[in-house]
Formats: structure tokens, C-alpha cells, sequence
């Protein structure tokens, strides 16, 4: 019995893992039920085999927990570096209006036209016409506008090009009166009889931001009360913070694009639209953070 045992415990290994041949399956199958030496050997070599397989389920876990939230920084980091490409596009690509200079400007009447010439390189001029009543009937004025590149690495603005004009029909032949408009500065006159003797006009700044960035300090702080009272309730902290990411969100973007101005010389629209993609990445960022934060709570309880 004793060669037998040793012998079966030789074999018990390669019949745990299912390696034995057939002959000594039955072998060690009969022998098994008459030694309780052998059977006790065989459990050990069982769990020895289920140890390592119980011990690598949490480590399996963990590695998944970190690639997880190897992801989320990612993500986190992406979302940032985006937000700040979408910040540095509005900044260069915003069109800065100039004060009034008459070297950049010609103007010479032909007949029923008037012809405007631009001196400027790769300005952006615009020309808007308007009515003006007064005692001799109806009195065509222009608003004329210049505005160049903030960031032109080409130097494109400067002088010394093919200048470009602008032809202006005039009605009856009339005689136009043009302002030179900058927004928020008193309007030029620059040709023509001056309509507004008694001291002009000015184009104001558009002012909505200011409204919508008042509503976004207004909506994050009532938020953040909300987020105090329930703060002891899991879901309800979960959802408001997610929400209060928006209106800081929005701040956020609206600092990155405006600084702490919130007057739109240019247009609003497209300052509203890189506020909004500004933001739209930050929110991102917001929600992944987070996300982050609630991951690495969960392995700590774990």
C-alpha cells in the first residue's frame, strides 16, 4: 500500500490537472476511495490551484480599476487642451476695428458715383448706407468700417499693396454724407455735408453677455445651495453637481474668450459661439473629473 500511495501521489498532479492518461485516471479513481491520505493530498493539490486564481480577482479588478482611470485623466487632459485651443482660435481670429485714419482712405467722385479707396492691405471694410430726413427731403448718409486680423503673423495689414475701392451709386446724385464708425467711440465725419452738427452719434457695444454671464453666477449659486442641503444624499449630490458644471462651465468659457470684459464689439454671435464651445469642453472636463474622483473612492471602500 505504501508503493501504491507513492505512486498514486506521484500521478495525483497530472490528474488534477487533467493531464493523466486514461490508465492512470482509473488508477488513481480506484485507489482514491480506500486512502484518505491520497484524497487529503488531492484537496490540497486543489486548493493550492484555486488559491493563485482567487488571489489574481482582485488584482485582475484593480488593473482594470487603473486603466479605467488611466482613460479618464486622458480624457480629462483632452478635453482641457481643447478648450484652450478653442480659447487661443477666438483670440486670433477676431477682427479688431481701427480708429479713423485718413491716410487709409481716398475718395473720388465720378458722375453719379463715388469711388472709395481702401490703402489698407487685407482689411476688412464694410460700407452700410441709412436715410436721413431733414427740411430738403430725404438725405443718404454711409456708415464706413474698418477692421483688421488681431493676430496677423503675415503682417498682412500694413501698407504698400494694390489698393482696393468700393463704387457707391449715388441716388439723383446726391451728395452722401459718410461717418466713420468705430463701435463705442463718437462717429467721424469724412465726407460729404455733416448731418449731425450738434455733436454726432455712436454705435454702442452689444451688452447681452453680461446678462448671460449674470444668469450663469446666478444659476451656479443656486446650485451650490442646493448641492449643501442634499449633499447627504447620494443621487441628488451625483445629479447636482453634474448641473452645476454647466453654469460654471459656461463662466469658465466666457472668461477664456472675453477676460473679464462681457461687451461684444465685434459680434455677438460668434463671441456666444466660441463661449459656448469653450464651455461645451470644459463641461466635458467637468463631468470626467468627477467621474475620476468617484472611481477612486470606490477603490479605496474596496
Amino acid at each position: 500500500m505504501e508503493l501504491d500511495c507513492a505512486v498514486i501521489t506521484d500521478l495525483l498532479p497530472l490528474y488534477q490537472e487533467g493531464l493523466a492518461s486514461e490508465a492512470s485516471r482509473r488508477l488513481v479513481e480506484a485507489h482514491l476511495p480506500h486512502c484518505p491520505s491520497c484524497r487529503a493530498e488531492l484537496e490540497t493539490l486543489e486548493s493550492a490551484a484555486s488559491g493563485p486564481q482567487t488571489v489574481a480577482r482582485p488584482l485582475i479588478a484593480v488593473g482594470r480599476s487603473i486603466k479605467k482611470r488611466r482613460w479618464l485623466a486622458i480624457g480629462l487632459a483632452a478635453c482641457l487642451i481643447l478648450a484652450l485651443a478653442a480659447s487661443f482660435l477666438a483670440y486670433a481670429t477676431a477682427w479688431q476695428e481701427l480708429p479713423w485714419d485718413a491716410n487709409d482712405f481716398t475718395f473720388t467722385r465720378k458722375g453719379d458715383q463715388l469711388v472709395i479707396g481702401i490703402r489698407r492691405a487685407h482689411a476688412n471694410v464694410s460700407l452700410t448706407g441709412s436715410a436721413y430726413p431733414d427740411d430738403s427731403g430725404l438725405m443718404v448718409y454711409y456708415l464706413l468700417t474698418q477692421s483688421v486680423p488681431r493676430f496677423d503673423p503675415f503682417r498682412r495689414g500694413g501698407q504698400g499693396h494694390v489698393p482696393s475701392q468700393i463704387t457707391l451709386d449715388l441716388p439723383e446724385g446726391r451728395e452722401p454724407s459718410i461717418y466713420y464708425v468705430k463701435t463705442g467711440e463718437p462717429a467721424v465725419h469724412v465726407y460729404g455735408p455733416d448731418l449731425f452738427a450738434d455733436g454726432g452719434f455712436m454705435t454702442l457695444p452689444r451688452l447681452a453677455l453680461s446678462f448671460y454671464a449674470l444668469a450663469a453666477g446666478a444659476a451656479a449659486l443656486f446650485l451650490a445651495a442646493l448641492l449643501l442641503v442634499f449633499y447627504r444624499k447620494p443621487r441628488a449630490r451625483r445629479a447636482l453637481k453634474a448641473l452645476l458644471g454647466l453654469p460654471l462651465a459656461y463662466l469658465g468659457g466666457q472668461l477664456m474668450v472675453k477676460g473679464f470684459s462681457t461687451i461684444s464689439y465685434e459680434s455677438l454671435l460668434r463671441d456666444l459661439g466660441w463661449i459656448l464651445a469653450c464651455a461645451a469642453f470644459l463641461y466635458a472636463a467637468w463631468l470626467l473629473f468627477w467621474a475620476q474622483r468617484r472611481l477612486m473612492a470606490a477603490e479605496r471602500a474596496a
